[in-house]
């Protein structure tokens, strides 16, 4: 990092809120409005302490406050734009992280499938049962074929 010493100015805590109610997360936007991830979560962890100094307070409320409404508003235009997502995605389903919605349920692992052995399906069997057939009147070629298929490699 350079020897550059950042400061949460208003005009920087306004850019960061404001790039973060529009839907950008929290260290994105700092990165975004030049401040490193790393001193933007040490200024958050700053502001967050109890009896936080300012401005440090002030740049951790108006940063969870913009987050808030970011994700209010994209809850909002889910429930307008896909009902059916919202209702089985939202209300009343918590994750570990978040109360109120869940991750999308992960499919189950099918079961193993073991590879089928196509001499052993019915076509197959069928095809073969008319083979040994055909070659009735030939009693070598018969011979040969059932011999080859009896085979187990």
């Amino acid at each position: 990092m350079s020897t550059v010493r950042f400061r949460p100015t208003e005009a920087l805590i306004s850019d960061i809120a404001l790039r973060v109610q529009g839907g950008a997360f929290p260290h994105v936007a700092a990165e975004a409005a030049g401040v490193p991830a790393e001193v933007f979560h040490d200024w958050m962890e700053r502001g967050s302490r109890p009896g936080a100094r300012e401005p440090y307070r002030s740049l951790a409320e108006r940063v969870r406050h913009a987050h808030g409404h970011a994700r209010c508003m994209a809850e909002i235009a889910l429930c307008k734009g896909n009902p059916r997502a919202w209702l089985l995605n939202g209300p009343g389903k918590n994750s570990d992280t978040l109360p109120g919605w869940s991750a999308p349920v992960k499919g189950q692992p099918r079961p193993e499938r073991h590879a089928a052995n196509p001499l052993l399906e019915a076509p197959t069997q069928a095809l073969l049962a008319k083979l040994l057939e055909v070659l009735a009147p030939y009693p070598d070629a018969h011979t040969a074929l059932a011999d080859a298929l009896s085979e187990r490699k």
